[in-house]
């Protein structure tokens, strides 16, 4: 057990990541890291690299619908990159914010979105037009619904709190197989894509009323290659889905905090040439100053709809 735990370190350490915070997660973190640290000082590591590494055949992607909404342009970045968003038009009437009836937004999805919120809510705080709630979990997505049904869990929210713009992330724990109706879906089968794309629409047909702004934000680059494979089969559906839901918007945060040609990067140099962090150092989350890279987007993209200054 001892050389199993130095052998797979790497994959010990992320799963006590994920855990909730509290102390049971401190003491495994106090025990395990360690034991990584070691692992990469003997090479112990390398083997389940090696293993990663094998990349599989990829699966053919699946044809995705052609948009049925006229698109009204997405926000430009200060970085001078593509358009990162694709955003659709409605001619509904929408409200118009106030001190007395501010902007409602909802930021919710799995542990990515942990900074994201932090850093959303810290750039809108003071501001009397808006109003913000966060709910993240740590753990959960879409590919899961046993361990948390994020579908019913958004269609609640936005019944009973009726939120303005909902904000979304999905898609860190959910390069795994799926489960519908009796059957298993390999991860990155074509049934697979289209049971993803059915779950993202469930979502997108109970928020997106034709006034309700929906941003979704994509995954960027990450260090594990199975998820890091999965991620675009992800983005390239969301991107689909959104051209086809008024008001709803796909951000791609790659071009902010992935490094050349796509790559994932910890670091990453300022206006200033100074090093930022922007990934922790489990591969996958966003740290806090990489959040505060892609939030001026999401707030660009509310303020096109909503003409709301932040």
């Amino acid at each position: 057990m001892v050389l199993a735990a130095f052998l797979n370190a790497d994959s010990l350490v992320a799963s006590i990541e994920g855990q909730s915070f509290g102390t049971s997660r401190s003491i495994g973190l106090s025990l395990a890291r360690p034991a990584k640290t070691i692992s990469h000082w003997t090479g112990l590591n390398l083997p389940r690299k090696l293993i990663d590494r094998i990349a599989e055949p990829q699966p053919p992607r699946v044809a995705l619908p052609s948009p049925v909404s006229v698109p009204h342009g997405s926000p430009s970045t200060s970085t001078g990159e593509t358009p990162v968003s694709t955003t659709t038009t409605t001619v509904a009437p929408r409200r118009v914010p106030s001190a007395q009836q501010p902007l409602k937004v909802w930021l919710a999805g799995d542990s990515l979105m942990g900074t994201i919120a932090e850093s959303f809510i810290d750039k809108t705080g003071g501001n009397p037009l808006f109003t913000t709630a966060q709910d993240f979990r740590i753990g959960t997505g879409l590919a899961r619904p046993d361990v948390y049904d994020w579908p019913a869990a958004i269609s609640r929210e936005v019944a009973t709190a009726h939120p303005d713009v909902v904000i979304l992330i999905f898609g860190a724990n959910d390069d795994q197989d799926m489960e519908a109706g009796g059957h298993r879906f390999s991860l990155q089968s074509t049934e697979w894509q289209q049971e993803y794309a059915r779950r993202v629409n469930q979502i997108l047909d109970a928020t997106a009323d034709g006034v309700r702004q929906v941003i979704w934000l994509g995954i960027p680059a990450v260090r594990r290659p199975r998820l890091n494979q999965t991620k675009d089969y992800i983005n390239d559906i969301l991107k689909a889905a959104a051209q086809n839901h008024p008001n709803v918007t796909f951000v791609d945060p790659g071009p902010f905090l992935d490094g050349a040609g796509n790559s994932f990067t910890t670091y990453l140099t300022n206006s200033s040439g100074k090093a930022i962090t922007v990934r922790e150092s489990d591969g996958i989350h966003i740290t806090k100053a990489g959040a505060d890279l892609v939030t001026p987007t999401l707030l660009a993209d509310i303020d096109q709809l909503w003409h709301v200054p932040h």
